[in-house]
């Protein structure tokens, strides 16, 4: 996971970088546990941090490690850049596999998932051809991907504002409490590290937008400018 490609996309040598053509968010199941050999927490931190203050927004599957907390324990699932993704089931109850946080592999205790998507029985696109049910964080976090496509087309001014479009997802989403308490997050609470905020809601993430966005000032007309006035000669 290089942010060059992220941040400044090259053709096919490497050559030629086209910042101009960096997405506006992406999403994927990564994952790098210690048994794969990142025994270092940090170790693609810089990458995650450097995207994301790009204005690029990263949407990154919790994992399927549940029910256990303090299971969002892969790189880079735990770090404050990542925008993390639970799953839930169509009940609105929190899939069975789904990783709980706190975020301890780096020590830091913080809130981990942000916030929950449907991810159990999806309906997904199939290679070659046709459709099968999928089950998985893989199937929650591109639900929030979507989202913020959708919220970025309808209110271009969030464009590249990561902290605040992360902020109207948490705000509409539908809170969601849990039995399970996890580190200093009870889950009689919200936000909780078992559902973040709650459930995706993008018709309300959508409304929210359009009703706390700053209204544009009018634009201002450009100065006229004339020349001196020609003065007609006098007819005696």
């Amino acid at each position: 996971m290089r942010r060059e490609g992220f941040l400044a996309p090259t053709d096919g040598n490497g050559a030629n970088p086209r910042p101009d053509l960096a997405p506006h968010v992406i999403n994927n199941s990564w994952g790098c546990p210690v048994r794969e050999g990142c025994t270092d927490p940090s170790v693609l931190l810089g990458v995650v941090d450097h995207v994301a203050a790009a204005g690029i927004f990263v949407a990154v599957s919790a994992g399927n490690s549940g029910p256990a907390c303090a299971t969002t324990s892969d790189v880079p699932v735990f770090y404050a850049s990542s925008f993390t993704v639970g799953a839930t089931t169509l009940a609105d109850e929190i899939a069975n596999f789904s990783s709980r946080g706190p975020a301890a592999a780096d020590g830091s205790g913080r809130l981990k998932p942000d916030i929950s998507a449907p991810g159990v029985g999806v309906r997904t696109a199939a290679s070659p051809s046709g459709y099968r049910s999928f089950s998985g964080t893989s199937a929650s976090a591109p639900h929030v991907t979507g989202a913020v496509a959708l919220l970025w087309s309808a209110s271009p001014a969030l464009v590249g504002q990561v902290a605040a479009t992360a902020s109207l997802l948490e705000r509409s989403a539908v809170p969601l409490t849990s039995a399970q308490t996890c580190g200093a997050f009870p889950g009689s609470s919200v936000p909780n590290a078992v559902f973040g905020f709650g459930r995706l809601d993008v018709g309300a993430a959508l409304l929210l937008a359009a009703t706390s966005e700053p209204r544009q000032p009018p634009a201002r007309r450009a100065p006229r400018v004339s020349g001196p006035r020609a003065i007609p000669p006098r007819i005696p």
